[in-house]
Order: C-alpha cells, then structure tokens, then sequence
C-alpha cells in the first residue's frame, strides 16, 4: 500500500503570507554611488557616511592625466632628439657640399624676365670635382635638365694632360687672361626644344671620361639643405675626374669654373692627412723647373769633367813623348 501520510506534513500556506516576518529579520542592503563610511557602534548600530576620499573615477582621470603627461615627455623627449639628429644630419651634408671647395651663386632670367638667384656648391678630393648646382623643380623638371661637358680627355689620357689650355681649343673670353681646358653647359629643356640655360662656364684645369663612357653624366638629387622659403629643392649633380701630367701626381683645384672665387689650397686639410706628396699645378711646374734646372747644371757638371779629363790625359801623353828618345828602325829590303 501507498503511505499517504508524508503528505500530511507538508506545509503548503503561501509564502508571500509571511513576508513581513521574514523581512524582519532580513538583512538590509545600502548601494553606495560614491566612496563612503561604515561605522559599526559597540551597542551593534551601523552608521553610514561619506568618504573624505575622492571618487574612485577621480583617481582614475588623475591617473590617465599622469600616464598621459608622462607619454607627452617621453614623446617631446624622443621628438628633441630627432631634431638634434637631423640637424646633425643637415650639417654633416652641408659640410660635405663645400669639402675642400666653396659655394657661390648664378643668377638666371626666365621667360617672364624673372631673376632666379641658384646656388652652386662644389668640393673635391684627390681625384674628382663635385660639382651642384641648386634649382627650382616647379619651373625646371628634373626630366627636362640636360648637361654637356665639352673638352675632356679620353680615358687612356688621363695621366698625360699636358700643356695649357689654349692648346685644348679652349678661351675664357670675357677678357680674362686664363685659358680654359673645356666647357660646361647645363640647360632646361621646354616641350617646344627651346633651352634655358642655367649654367654656362670653363674649365681651369683638364678633366677626362670615364672608362667605356663617351660623355661626363649628371645626377639629380635631393637637396636637403635647401631652406623653407627656398625653391631650390634639386640639385643637378656632376663628377668630373681630374685629369693629370703623370701617374700618381695630385693636383688641387682653386676653383671649379673661370670666373669664380677661388680658394687657398694650402689650408686643405686633406693635404695633411696623406704621406704623399701632394701639390697644385704651380708647385708642380715650379718643381719640374728645379728639377730640370738641377738636370742641365748635372749635365754641363759632367761634360766639364769630360773635357777636363780629355785634357789632362792629352797633357800627360805630351810630357812623355817629349822624355822618349829617338830608336832606329831597320826596314829589310
């Protein structure tokens, strides 16, 4: 059989009837929106108050406030060094644009008989010019600059450039005295063939092409030192190899064009800095004169001593054919 019974125990009253009393003894829930103070009393009373703390999201924003400085510092730390190294950069360039060399400046007309004011830098080493000239690529493409170099030395040439330069075909006109060795012409080319030229000058010392090459090329570069209300944002770039009498022989040029100003070779620095020795044109020639000078008193020296050396051994032969007594010669019939 079924036992029933267990039903008879259950309590099946609704629950809401007791709500009241149960709520009596409930334990009772404060929300606190902001940072506040529990203060539990020795009788068992509980007091609630508010924090003299700031609000949790005030300490947040002071936090981010904090973060956020300190990443502006670090930012402005990392931005100041940037400049100090560009600025290095930018002087690093600078100074190699006039190593050994100077600048100076060429003023052109336009069409729309504008004057434009470019710079020119060059510098050189031991065996090349470097020659740049600044120009605004708004009013000549970098694709319309053409560049010819006339006069240069065949590369098999290179170590015999001897004589001056009226013998190379070249004058410096304008009334100046120097002689040229070749010329340089760089020019802008419009779409209609038309040229402007920006850049017309002589060579003061021989210059030669590079092997397999039948012309001196150009580059177009970047110029980095150019200022912010400069529109001189290119340089056309040009490598001229220095053409010598002989092998092994180092010559300085004062200046890159006829015309410009020139530099005092004694003060590069390069000349120090090498056990060869290293000389312009003049100390050259002036020492090819001691030398040759040194050459023909040597030479005069030792036809002196020949002469007198003839002399003397003519002199001794005579002494001693005047001491010989005459010997009879018998001849048979």
């Amino acid at each position: 059989m079924v036992d029933y019974s267990k039903w008879d125990r259950m309590d099946f009253s609704d629950s809401d009837n007791d709500k009241d009393a149960e709520s009596h003894h409930a334990p009772r829930v404060t929300s606190l929106s902001s940072p506040g103070r529990v203060t539990i009393g020795t009788d068992g009373s509980v007091e609630i108050g508010q924090s003299a703390l700031p609000p949790n999201n005030s300490r947040v924003t002071a936090d981010v406030s904090s973060v956020s400085k300190s990443e502006k510092a670090h930012d402005l730390h990392l931005s100041t060094e940037e400049n100090a190294k560009k600025k290095q950069r930018l002087l690093q360039w600078q100074t190699n644009l006039t190593h050994n060399g100077g600048q100076h400046h060429t003023t052109i007309q336009t069409e729309e008989n504008t004057e434009i004011t470019l710079p020119i830098y060059w510098s050189q080493d031991r065996y090349a010019i470097t020659f740049r000239l600044g120009f605004p690529p708004l009013l000549f493409p970098s694709k319309s600059i053409r560049v010819r170099v006339t006069g240069a030395l065949n590369y098999k040439d290179r170590f015999s450039a001897v004589g001056s330069g009226a013998m190379s075909g070249y004058k410096a006109g304008d009334g100046q005295d120097d002689s040229a060795f070749g010329a340089i012409e760089i020019v802008s080319l419009a779409t209609d063939k038309s040229e402007t030229l920006l850049l017309s000058g002589k060579l003061p010392r021989p210059v030669y092409l590079n092997q397999g090459e039948d012309e001196i090329g150009f580059d177009i570069e970047d110029n980095i030192a150019a200022d912010i209300e400069s529109n001189n944002t290119k340089f056309v770039t040009i490598v001229l190899p220095k053409a010598v009498p002989m092998e092994g022989m180092i010559i300085w040029w004062e200046r890159p064009l006829l015309g410009f100003p020139t530099i005092d070779v004694s003060l590069i620095n390069d000349r120090n800095n090498s056990m060869e020795r290293v000389m312009s044109v003049e100390e050259y020639n002036a020492s090819m004169d001691r030398k040759q000078s040194a050459k023909t008193k040597g030479e005069s020296s030792k036809k002196e001593a020949f002469a007198k050396a003839w002399r003397d051994a003519h002199e001794k032969f005579r002494e001693k054919v005047k001491t010989r007594e005459p010997q009879d010669i018998n001849v048979d019939d």
